[in-house]
């Protein structure tokens, strides 16, 4: 199955994904949550050096077995926006993750499973794609201050296995 891009409409249906509707139970905004993990994710990534070297960064929201292209609208005016992409611009090879049409450099980026803690505290899990040895899923930690939802870092289990 491949990934379909969407526009801002309806990134924000699919991202709402929101949770604990109905019987007056709290709205969880799922959408807020991963905006604010992707944002973390395009600043971690797109250092001087990713952007010096022309670096896209292609982006998914995966809902089970859908997952949907996001463009970076979620980045308003910022710079790193001009270096997003829809997922499905963007092919996974061994050797390095790659633009389809220009063949820069990339990295691919699939923010999936949110998990709540709190009301105000949410777990969500990213895979990342850069080649077939940088590769990796995470969760990262998202709590809600009074500017908004923020992205704290990635969840390290210290914990035994």
């Amino acid at each position: 199955m491949g990934v379909k891009a969407i526009g801002p409409v309806a990134v924000l249906f699919l991202m709402a994904g929101v949770s604990g509707c109905g019987g007056g139970a709290p709205t969880r905004p799922v959408a807020l949550v991963r905006e604010a993990v992707l944002k973390q994710q395009v600043a971690y990534w797109l250092d001087d050096h990713a952007r010096e070297s022309g670096v896209v960064i292609c982006i998914a929201a995966a809902d089970g077995e859908h997952t949907k292209g996001l463009d970076g609208s979620f980045l308003g005016e910022s710079r790193d926006r001009l270096a997003v992409r829809p997922a499905e611009q963007c092919e996974a090879r061994p050797s390095g993750a790659i633009e389809r049409t220009t063949s820069r450099p990339a990295i691919i980026l699939t923010v999936g499973t949110v998990t709540w803690v709190g009301d105000s505290e949410a777990v969500v899990e990213v895979q990342h794609f850069r080649s077939a040895v940088v590769s990796g899923q995470r969760k990262y930690r998202v709590v809600r201050e009074e500017a908004g939802w923020v992205c704290l870092g990635q969840v390290v289990d210290m914990g035994p296995a």
